[in-house]
């Protein structure tokens, strides 16, 4: 498994658990991709799982997370969603499909001020060098444009001028790549103006 790149796991009630041990407890340093797919009934899956912070999930760069399931909205979602993700801080593409997707799942994803600024929320950030992200759901849960512009807006800035430093440090982008599937509460006229809006505008225009 040390020469392992690739991994998919599909995930039922009853090998969830051998699963998590197996990401918990394995070494292999040269993973740079995972799938996982979770089946089964909600009632049994969706459950806060043991996500620790193993050698896999550290290194790990690309994730792609499938919830196949329907259903109510589940309230252990999101925070499974954190615990997770906060064991990926090399995180540089992340695609999640699935129909619980809601606000707060933006507003997990949501950059909050860096540690000079606010030390008290810094450290509830999640995949800090996130690149490419997408989210997909055929339900309507309530986002609005205001959860995507947050989203984006706390993960891009436009880039300085060539050559260009800020306090010393070149200035990078961040998120370079966005795909939202995602079903709006906003009207129709406010969904059509979305990318007319700043910073989207000047993000589509990079």
């Amino acid at each position: 498994l040390r020469h392992l790149r690739e991994l998919r796991l599909g995930l039922n009630p009853t090998d969830a658990e051998a699963a998590e041990l197996l990401l918990a407890n394995s070494d292999i340093p040269t993973l740079d991709y995972l799938y996982l797919a979770f089946f089964g009934d909600p009632i049994n899956v969706y459950r806060c799982r043991r996500w620790t912070q193993g050698k896999v999930l550290k290194s790990l760069r690309s994730l792609i997370l499938n919830w196949s399931q329907d259903g109510t909205q589940d309230p252990l979602f999101d925070e499974d969603l954190r615990r997770l993700l906060q064991c990926t801080p090399a995180l540089h593409t992340l695609d999640i499909a699935a129909n619980w997707i809601s606000p707060q799942t933006l507003s997990l994803l949501t950059l909050r001020p860096s540690p000079s600024e606010d030390a008290a929320t810094s450290s509830e950030n999640v995949c800090p060098a996130l690149e490419t992200l997408a989210l997909g759901t055929n339900v309507i849960r309530n986002i609005s444009a205001q959860n995507i512009i947050d989203l984006i807006s706390s993960r891009w800035s436009p880039p300085l001028a060539q050559g260009s430093e800020l306090n010393g440090k070149s200035k990078t982008s961040g998120l370079m790549d966005v795909s939202l599937y995602l079903n709006l509460s906003d009207s129709a006229d406010v969904q059509a103006n979305l990318q007319t809006v700043e910073p989207l505008c000047e993000f589509v225009k990079q």
